[in-house]
């Protein structure tokens, strides 16, 4: 379709959404990504990205820990390196030595009792 079919769409919501809004140029969306590594994943962060995890699985953990250390206190962006690292660790734990074990399925309250440190 031209356009990626998003006429379509626009057509079907003509009469719900205000005609500013449909015809208003793209917007991007950016997810508060560095806000959850501080709040809501900072339990996460201080167990995958701690010193121990970061050595098991061969990374330099003082360099990460500065990197952390630095984003979370908002002195450095490494936003997009401690993002990768926090997954890289997280599957290394749920697939490689088996230490996170995942339920078929949870909640976000469960994920986040899951993962507070002990």
């Amino acid at each position: 379709l031209p356009d990626g079919g998003k006429a379509v769409l626009k057509d079907a919501v003509a009469d719900l959404i205000p005609e500013e809004s449909i015809k208003r140029a793209k917007w991007g969306f950016e997810p508060p990504m560095s806000e959850w590594l501080r709040t809501i994943f900072r339990p996460l962060v201080d167990t995958y990205l701690s010193k121990e995890c970061l050595t098991r699985t061969g990374f330099k953990a003082d360099v990460v820990q500065q990197m952390v250390n630095g984003h979370l206190n908002r002195r450095g962006y490494y936003l997009h390196q401690l993002w990768n690292l926090l997954v890289f660790q997280l599957w290394y734990a749920i697939y490689i030595d088996e230490s996170l074990k995942l339920p078929e399925r949870w909640s976000a309250q469960e994920l986040y009792e899951r993962t507070k440190i002990h």
